[in-house]
């Protein structure tokens, strides 16, 4: 079995593998990924069985990338592992096919649970997101009716990045930022910045910075 590992922070990919090496993945063939140049490398020259990585990186759309890879490829299967939050994320990753949602918060056999979850075809995310059939149910999680690109935007702003920095790092017209936002309160049913925070903290969807 072939494992792919990416992940930009060295510590956490090879704290990853030594969880996994002798427990879930015995006698797998570990291949890791620090550097956002490499990734078309590797998908290029192997096939992989599985694929475990974070949304985070430089440059990178975690979610586009999953998406190109699954496109590619019916094979491969993909865990999301990340400090992000299932709850922001997990509709729209169980939707374009993503196998399971781990936190870096989880312990090394709670890891192994849920890859083994995995490898025997099952779906590892949390109830709520498994049980949802209709994302615009008004009794689920109101973040799950936002876009892809929505959710990244919002993911900066719950970071305080201002507009002017979402611009420079999503390469996009201010316009159209402005619009995303405006979108982002439509959906959540408010225009204050404030209650988008109270709402983030009551589904638990704040973002938990990663230290270097």
């Amino acid at each position: 079995m072939k494992v792919l590992l990416i992940d930009d922070q060295v510590i956490s990919s090879m704290g990853l593998e030594l969880a996994l090496k002798d427990n879930a993945l015995t006698g797998a063939e570990f291949y890791i990924v620090h550097a956002t140049d490499d990734i078309k490398i590797f998908l290029e020259l192997y096939i992989f069985d599985l694929i475990i990585m974070d949304l985070k990186f430089v440059g990178l759309n975690g979610i586009y990338l999953i998406e190109k890879i699954l496109k590619t490829t019916q094979e491969t299967k993909v865990v999301v592992y990340t400090h992000y939050s299932e709850m922001l994320y997990g509709y729209n990753l169980r939707e374009i096919g993503v196998r399971g949602f781990i936190s870096k918060t989880a312990t090394a056999k709670e890891i192994n649970q849920e890859i083994k979850k995995v490898l025997q075809g099952m779906l590892c995310f949390s109830n709520e997101i498994l049980l949802s059939k209709n994302i615009n149910n008004p009794t689920l999680n109101p973040f799950s009716k936002l876009s892809k690109r929505e959710i990244e935007i919002l993911q900066y702003l719950l970071d305080g990045k201002k507009s002017v920095e979402i611009c420079k790092i999503m390469k996009l017209e201010k316009s159209t930022v402005s619009t995303h936002g405006k979108n982002i309160m439509r959906k959540l049913g408010t225009t204050k910045m404030l209650e988008i925070w109270e709402m983030a903290q009551k589904y638990s969807v704040e973002y938990k910075e990663e230290s270097s």
